[in-house]
């Protein structure tokens, strides 16, 4: 059994997609993780999507915040709970291949060089069905800080961080954020963790990425991400 890996996945009342995206991570081929849930005050049926994949399944852990802290107040509030090896974060409407966290692990466990990983990302709507793609070659590249942070800017390299897989210690560059006015967390993070570590881009399929009908940006909800259009 390898080292453990914890999925984040902050939330705010999409039950259906929740329970997507839970399957998901609990039908990883890579068995030794922890599923931790960040639910933003929803007041609806997600606590009872949790309880239901609870009852036959000890790896989820559900936290369930008084009054709605904020988007980038739960998203803060998931990182500082990382306390395995290795994370990834999932928003609540996107969900994982069944191997991304076996062939991330592989690669980590392989590099001790390397502080995360990188996998491809499918674009879907509402509905599941495929939107747009990008041809995979199961090629594995190697990035430096420089190097990398040129490929993740320019778009050549995914730049959603659904299909990524990271090293507990990356968390701290999340942390380390000042939050005040900032809508694109998830993209700053990444840059920075780009500008910092030495990173493994794989060519292969790691997750999907739900595009919207309209624009999501819910003030005060749990999940803001500009590109869900």
């Amino acid at each position: 059994m390898g080292p453990m890996i914890t999925a984040l996945i902050p939330t705010y009342r999409r039950p259906e997609y929740l329970q997507r995206a839970m399957k998901s991570v609990l039908g990883q081929s890579y068995g030794n993780l922890q599923l931790s849930i960040f639910d933003n005050a929803s007041g609806d049926e997600t606590i009872d999507v949790v309880n239901n994949l609870t009852t036959n399944d000890p790896r989820i852990k559900y936290h369930c915040h008084s009054n709605n802290i904020g988007a980038l107040a739960n998203f803060r509030y998931a990182f500082e709970s990382v306390d395995t090896p290795y994370f990834s974060i999932l928003s609540d409407d996107d969900c994982l291949s069944m191997d991304l966290y076996k062939d991330a692990v592989d690669i980590l466990d392989s590099h001790p060089e390397v502080m995360f990983v990188i996998l491809d990302v499918l674009k879907i709507d509402e509905n599941a069905n495929l939107l747009l793609c990008k041809e995979s070659t199961n090629i594995l590249k190697f990035y430096s800080p420089i190097d990398g942070f040129d490929e993740i800017h320019s778009g050549n390299i995914e730049q959603t961080w659904t299909g990524m897989v990271f090293r507990k210690e990356v968390a701290n560059v999340y942390l380390e954020m000042d939050d005040r006015n900032d809508k694109g967390h998830d993209m700053r993070f990444l840059f920075r963790a780009a500008s910092r570590y030495n990173f493994a881009y794989l060519s292969k399929v790691g997750a999907f990425f739900t595009l919207h009908n309209k624009l999501t940006h819910q003030k005060d909800a749990n999940i803001v991400v500009l590109n869900k259009s």
